[in-house]
């Protein structure tokens, strides 16, 4: 796709990547998940961490900006931008339709959220404030 993919040193972050799409850093979590729901018709992908003593907590704006699913029998992307979250600690995804709607098939494949441009307000879409120097770090230019 023509991103520039870096990996965290270390695990001490709630994201597993940041992406450059050659304008911006974008911080990704990415799960895959082959388990299957037959009652449902569906996958289920766990989108929460492990918190303080060892409670499950949802990723937050502050942590990530994308969650990325992976449905590995079929090989399906899901690129979920983490306001679309709410406080789910675990998703459904139907790529095979479902008669609930699949709330999260817009987003199926769909890498162009992470393009260039990507980050320019949207009507109706809720924006996040963020500081500009995450996790108070310093950064070498």
């Amino acid at each position: 796709m023509g991103f520039g993919v870096a990996k965290p040193y270390g695990d001490n972050e709630h994201y597993d990547f940041i992406l450059d799409s050659g304008e911006r850093f974008w911080r990704v979590q990415v799960r895959s998940t082959s388990y299957f729901e037959a009652n449902r018709s569906g996958y289920k992908v766990h989108a929460a961490h492990n918190g303080r003593g060892s409670k499950l907590e949802t990723y937050q704006a502050q942590e990530i900006d994308f969650f990325v699913a992976y449905i590995v029998p079929l090989g399906i992307w899901y690129i979920i931008p983490v306001n679309q979250l709410a406080s789910l600690c675990f998703l459904r995804l139907y790529p095979s339709g479902c008669k609930w709607g699949g709330c999260f098939e817009p987003f199926r494949e769909a890498w162009h959220l992470l393009a260039p441009g990507a980050d320019l307000p949207q009507p109706r879409t809720p924006r996040h404030g963020r500081s500009t120097n995450l996790h108070h770090k310093r950064f070498v230019k």
